[in-house]
C-alpha cells in the first residue's frame, strides 16, 4: 500500500525528512519552524532592520528636504533681527526738455540720497522672537518627519519579512506536494493507488504555483516601497536584504500611564505645535506692536548747477497709524493674529487626543500581535501538525480520503504563515508605538519611573 506524508512534531522543533520503506516511499513534510517562549532576541527591532533605518536616515531624500526646511526658516531675515533694506536714490532736477532723455545733460539739480525705514523700538526683537518659534517647529516638524520615516522603513521590512516566509512557506510545500505526486503516480502505476488521488495532488500543486506567483508580485511591491523609503533607485540593492530568521518579538514590558506620559512629553509632533501656539502668541505681540509708529530718515546731498555751492537735506517722517482711517485695519490684525491663536491651541488640543488615541491604538494592535503569536506557537502547528498524523495515519488505514490529507496539510501551512504574519504585524505595532512615544521603546523601558 501507498505511503502518505508522516509527520513529527515537537513544541521546539520540527524538521523535513524523506525515507524509503519497502511499501513504497515516504515523505516527511515538516514544519521547519523553531519558536521559544522562554527566550526573547536581545535585539528588537532586528538588527538588519535597524540597518535599513541607518540606510533611510542617510539617503532619504524627503527627510534631506525636510531637513533643509527647517534650516531655511532659522534663516529668515526677521530671525536674526534685521532692518529693512536701505534705499538709495538719485533725483534729477530741471533739466532741458529738449536734452530728454539724457538725464546728465544741463540738469540744474541732482540730489543722491539714501533713505532707511526705522521700527519702533521692540518691533523687531518681536518679530525675531515670533520667527524662533517658527524655527523651533520646524526642527521639531523635521524630528517628526524622521520618526515617521523609521515607522515607515520598519513597516516595510515587516511586509517583506511576512512575504519571504509566504514564500518560503509555499516552495516547500509545492516542493514536498511535487515528491509526493510523483510517489502517487508510482503507486497508481503499480496498482497500490488511485488516479483521483494524484489528480487531487495535481490540482494542489498548481494552487501552491499560483500563490507562490501571487507572493513573488507581493513581494516586488514590498521592495519597492522599502526601497522607495530607503531613498535607493535600485529595487535589488544588497541593503534590501531580508533574513527569514524566526523572529520572536518581545512582550511588552512598559506600564500604559508610562508610555502616555512619555508620548505626551516627547512627541516631535506635540511639541511642534506647542511650539506653533508660542510662535502665535508672540505674533499677537507683534501685531499689538504695529500700533507704534515706524520711523523714515533720509539724507541727501544736493549738486547745484549754477550754485559753487553744495548743500545736504535730512528728512525724518513718522508712521501714524492710530489716525482714524488707519486704526479699523490695525484692530483687524490684532484680530486675525488672536484668532489664528485660538486655532493653533485648539489643533494642538486635537492633536494631543489624537495622539493619545493612536497610542491606545498601538498598544491594542501590539498585544493581540503578540497574543497571536502565542496561540500560533503553543496550539495552532502543533495541533494542525498533530491533526495532519492523524489524519495520514486513517488514510493508511482507509477510513480518511484523500482530500482529508490535502486540508491537513493547508492547515500547517496556514498555522506557520500565521504565525509568521503576526510576527510582521508584532514589528509594524511595535514601530507605531514607538512613532506615538517618539523614540525608541527601548529606551523608554530603560527610564526610571
Amino acid at each position: 500500500m501507498f505511503r502518505i506524508p508522516h509527520f513529527r512534531f515537537s513544541n521546539t522543533r520540527a524538521s523535513a525528512w524523506r525515507s524509503r520503506t519497502k511499501g513504497g516511499t515516504t515523505f516527511a513534510v515538516g514544519v521547519l519552524l523553531t519558536v521559544s517562549g522562554a527566550h526573547a532576541q536581545e535585539v528588537y527591532p532586528p538588527a538588519e532592520a535597524a540597518r535599513w533605518i541607518a540606510v533611510a536616515l542617510e539617503r532619504n531624500p524627503g527627510l534631506a528636504a525636510a531637513r533643509l526646511d527647517a534650516d531655511a526658516v532659522h534663516a529668515l531675515a526677521h530671525h536674526h533681527n534685521a532692518l529693512a533694506n536701505p534705499e538709495l536714490a538719485v533725483d534729477f532736477y530741471q533739466g532741458p526738455v529738449a536734452r530728454f532723455p539724457n538725464p546728465l545733460s544741463r540738469q540744474e539739480e541732482i540730489d543722491y540720497s539714501v533713505a532707511q525705514r526705522i521700527p519702533f523700538p521692540g518691533k523687531l526683537g518681536s518679530m525675531a522672537s515670533a520667527e524662533h518659534w517658527r524655527g523651533a517647529a520646524a526642527g521639531k516638524r523635521n524630528e517628526g518627519t524622521a520618526l515617521e520615516l523609521r515607522r515607515r522603513v520598519l513597516t516595510a521590512y515587516a511586509d517583506l519579512y511576512a512575504v519571504e516566509w509566504e514564500l518560503r512557506i509555499l516552495r516547500e510545500n509545492r516542493d514536498e506536494m511535487n515528491r509526493l505526486i510523483q510517489s502517487l503516480k508510482t503507486g497508481y502505476a503499480s496498482g497500490r493507488g488511485r488516479q483521483s488521488d494524484w489528480l487531487r495532488a495535481e490540482s494542489e500543486s498548481a494552487a501552491l504555483e499560483a500563490a507562490i506567483l501571487k507572493a513573488e508580485a507581493m513581494r516586488l511591491e514590498s521592495r519597492a516601497m522599502a526601497a522607495e523609503a530607503m531613498g535607493l533607485e535600485d529595487r535589488d540593492a544588497p541593503e534590501l536584504r531580508v533574513r527569514t530568521d524566526s523572529m520572536t518579538p518581545p512582550v511588552l514590558s512598559i506600564a500604559p500611564e508610562t508610555l502616555r506620559n512619555n508620548a505626551v512629553a516627547k512627541s516631535p509632533d506635540l511639541a511642534a505645535m506647542d511650539f506653533e501656539v508660542s510662535m502665535a502668541d508672540a505674533e499677537i505681540t507683534v501685531a499689538n506692536k504695529e500700533a507704534l509708529p515706524d520711523f523714515m530718515v533720509r539724507g541727501t546731498y544736493k549738486d547745484m548747477r549754477n550754485d559753487p555751492k553744495d548743500y545736504w537735506s535730512l528728512m525724518v517722517a513718522v508712521e501714524a497709524p492710530l489716525l482714524p482711517w488707519a486704526w479699523q485695519g490695525l484692530r483687524q490684525g490684532v484680530r486675525r493674529a488672536r484668532l489664528l491663536r485660538e486655532k493653533a491651541g485648539r489643533e494642538a488640543t486635537r492633536a494631543r487626543i489624537g495622539l493619545i488615541t493612536d497610542l491606545d491604538r498601538s498598544r491594542s494592535d501590539l498585544e493581540s500581535a503578540s497574543d497571536r503569536l502565542k496561540l500560533a506557537r503553543e496550539r495552532q502547528i502543533p495541533v494542525a501538525a498533530q491533526m495532519a498524523q492523524s489524519v495520514q495515519a486513517e488514510y493508511r488505514q482507509g477510513t480518511a480520503d484523500f482530500n482529508e490529507v490535502i486540508m491537513s496539510l493547508r492547515e500547517v501551512r496556514m498555522a506557520r504563515e500565521q504565525y509568521h504574519q503576526a510576527a510582521s504585524d508584532h514589528l509594524k505595532a511595535w514601530a507605531n508605538l514607538e512613532w506615538v512615544t517618539g523614540g525608541n521603546l527601548s529606551d523608554v523601558a530603560g527610564e526610571k519611573p
